[in-house]
């Protein structure tokens, strides 16, 4: 493909993936019991984040969406959630998404520190 059409449907890519962080954005702004019912929600719209990312080479973000779709499923499962951590998530993912959403070395440590927090609360990836 010609440069300028990879470097357009790369364009279009990240907006794509930038309106999908805002739909979640939303969320944590809500209640915590608004949080807790619309978890299931917000892993499937998770799950489209990370796969839209990860194919406009906005890897951070990509880990990151894969982090609360793993929180999300956790407590489809077991019916405990950690609010706080997942609104902490949804604010790194619009922290990053403020950025490229790529690899950097902020992004990589706010991806590093995100992931040991989950191991800290038994999420599994």
């Amino acid at each position: 493909m010609p440069e300028d059409v990879v470097a357009f449907v790369r364009r279009s890519r990240r907006v794509i993936v930038c309106t999908k962080v805002r739909s979640i954005v939303a969320y944590a702004s809500g209640e915590d019991a608004d949080l807790r019912l619309k978890s299931v929600a917000i892993g499937h719209a998770s799950i489209s984040i990370a796969e839209a990312a990860e194919a406009a080479g906005m890897e951070a973000i990509g880990k990151i969406a894969r982090g609360i779709a793993a929180m999300s499923e956790k407590h489809r499962i077991t019916g405990v959630l950690r609010v706080e951590a997942l609104k902490l998530h949804i604010d790194s993912l619009a922290l990053v998404a403020r950025g490229a959403g790529g690899r950097s070395r902020e992004n990589d440590l706010i991806v590093a520190k995100l992931a040991a927090m989950r191991a800290a609360i038994c999420i599994v990836e």
